[in-house]
């Protein structure tokens, strides 16, 4: 396929929003994020919204989502180190609506893909 009929199937297929983003994937450990979390949070219901529009300014935390179940929220953030990572659970605990976290501090990556097969 040559470059110029790549490039009108991808910008068609943005146009139909079947591509929503292009990105670059970083990988954070070369930049000095060697910590990856995922960060479950216990949100009082009635700030659930405050609490998500503070987080989301946070820039540690790559990921959020609302999530079944009795924590309101799951983070996937990236930290310095374990200092930083303490640092950024207090700063996360000191909002206004968060009842509590309980953190997970991934070892190791066995499997990390952004592709589904479209059949």
């Amino acid at each position: 396929m040559s470059p110029s009929t790549a490039y009108i199937r991808v910008r068609r297929l943005k146009e139909s929003g079947y591509i929503r983003k292009t990105i670059v994937l970083i990988d954070y450990s070369k930049v000095g994020y060697r910590i990856k979390a995922f960060i479950f949070v216990k949100v009082d219901p009635k700030k659930f919204e405050n609490v998500v529009r503070l987080i989301e300014k946070i820039d540690r935390v790559l990921q959020m989502y609302d999530i079944t179940g009795e924590p309101a929220l799951l983070l996937y953030a990236v930290t310095k180190d374990h200092e930083d990572l303490a640092k950024l659970l207090d700063e996360i605990g000191k909002i206004d609506g968060v009842l509590s976290t309980n953190t997970m501090v991934v070892l190791r990556t066995l499997k990390e893909d952004y592709k589904v097969k479209i059949k």
